[in-house]
């Protein structure tokens, strides 16, 4: 089956967090339930007694270890020690996984508490299985192909032909990133949007002249289905999360209404005058924003830039210099006058200047209210559209030419982003220069998330939930 590139596959997951205090004798119980062919619950219970010499970390490996060996049959755990909470996967993708069950218990009068996230592992509407128009699929299989060839991205387009062999969707050749004898890689094409399937079908050439055909296979196709990129390993995976900036930062909303005569005032720490701005009857939201981001521009004093997200109405404040130097610089804003314009200011002060591009880990955290990206697959159709296969740039994006790639956002979009169970507030969408199908989605984390070195993130297009990845968040 071809699934999303980035997702491949999307598990069901519960987690169990532990507190409280160490007591000897008490005892943790997690019990994972399944129901047999006849429908009858099946319980298996893990129930670990607590020892004088343990802490709270020893419990949650202890609890870890009967889970995982021999083996449960059905969910793998994996322990989260920056909370100490323990993360059940399914070993079933889809809805499958989705079926067990999960329950937590201490002994009488314990001193230590155990609570369950849920009452069943917790599945995304998200399926890998179905895909978006524009998306990089990936199937796996055996003899695909005799030889194996990655696809070089130096060039205006992708190949439809990589060692020797072709897949075709519905008739026509599909762009190759990779091809394996036990992999093939490439893109669903923009013109299958508004089909609900598809027909696939390989064709290799093998040394000894044999041509190969496959039997059909259909894939299913919906309007977006967004994939977050991630490591390898157990879902939820480590994400492809990135800094996005080198520069402090810091983010202005324009919402409400349009109402002539509201006034809203942008004051920026080291401006030589706040900004200004009246709204008349021909303003739109939009129209409104960009005047901000004008004036800020234009005015030398100014220690920032601004740009204008392509998500919502938001403005982006990059400090001038970079490095930590402009973090906590103050911004503030109001609506003097009228009740229309909604006039936001996102924090008090830019913050999180880091190494711009660099990827988070372990050694260099996010931080709460810090500005991140990630790489993501399967996002749909785009305001302006590029040519499938085609690699985006900052020059070529659109189909009539000359339009900037990176800001071109999905027709269906990223309207959500769920961070540590905080929502995050999106900037920017567009393709990823270098890349073919592979879209940056940039955010800010909201300063609520609780630093966790397996924060969990997805993202969402209305209903199409994208795949768990996890990344570390600490705090400053």
């Amino acid at each position: 089956t071809f699934r999303n590139a980035a997702s491949l596959e999307v598990f069901a997951i519960g987690t169990v967090t532990l507190g409280g205090t160490i007591k000897e004798n008490d005892t943790v119980t997690i019990t994972i339930t399944t129901a047999d062919s006849n429908g009858t619950a099946v319980n298996t219970a893990y129930k670990y007694t607590i020892l004088k010499t343990d802490t709270l970390d020893t419990v949650v490996a202890a609890l870890v270890k009967m889970i995982n060996v021999p083996g449960d049959a059905n969910v793998t755990a994996r322990p989260n020690l920056s909370t100490e909470g323990i993360v059940l996967t399914a070993k079933k993708g889809g809805s499958p996984g989705a079926s067990v069950a999960y329950s937590t218990a201490v002994s009488t009068s314990a001193q230590i508490t155990s609570t369950a996230g849920g009452t069943s592992l917790t599945l995304n509407l998200q399926d890998a299985a179905r895909v978006a128009p524009g998306s990089l699929i990936t199937l796996f299989g055996t003899n695909l192909s005799e030889g194996t060839e990655a696809t070089s991205f130096d060039r205006p387009s992708l190949p439809f032909t990589l060692a020797n062999t072709q897949l075709f969707i519905d008739g026509l050749p599909a762009p190759l990133t990779f091809v394996s004898p036990t992999q093939i890689s490439a893109q669903l094409g923009y013109e299958v949007d508004g089909r609900n399937s598809v027909s696939a079908y390989l064709r290799t050439v093998r040394s000894d002249g044999r041509v190969l055909v496959s039997n059909p296979q259909a894939v299913s196709v919906v309007s977006a289905n967004p994939g977050i990129f991630a490591l390898d390993g157990t879902d939820p995976r480590p994400g492809r999360v990135y800094h996005a900036f080198a520069n402090a930062t810091g983010i202005v909303s324009v919402d409400g209404t349009i109402t002539a005569g509201d006034t809203g005032v942008l004051t920026i720490q080291g401006a030589a005058n706040p900004y200004t701005y009246v709204v008349v009857a021909t303003d739109t939201l939009a129209s409104v924003r960009d005047r901000f981001i004008a004036m800020i521009n234009a005015d030398d004093s100014s220690p920032v830039t601004a740009t204008a997200g392509n998500v919502f109405t938001r403005i982006l404040l990059q400090a001038k210099i970079a490095g930590p130097d402009s973090n906590g610089i103050t911004y503030s804003t109001s609506v003097t006058k009228g009740t229309g314009l909604i006039f936001s200011a996102f924090s008090p002060k830019l913050c999180c200047a880091n190494s711009g591009g660099g990827e988070v880990t372990d050694a260099n955290p996010a931080v709460p209210g810090e500005i991140l990206y990630v790489l993501t697959t399967g996002l749909g159709q785009t305001v302006l559209g590029i040519d499938t296969g085609k690699i985006a740039s900052t020059t070529s994006g659109g189909r009539d030419g000359g339009q900037d790639s990176t800001t071109d956002a999905p027709l269906t979009p990223v309207d959500s982003i769920l961070a540590g169970g905080q929502t995050g507030n999106i900037l920017f969408t567009g393709y990823e220069p270098g890349l073919v199908g592979v879209y940056r989605v940039t955010f800010q984390l909201s300063t609520a998330v609780t630093p966790n070195a397996q924060t969990q993130l997805t993202i969402a297009q209305q209903f199409f939930v994208s795949n768990v990845v996890t990344f570390p968040v600490q705090n400053p």
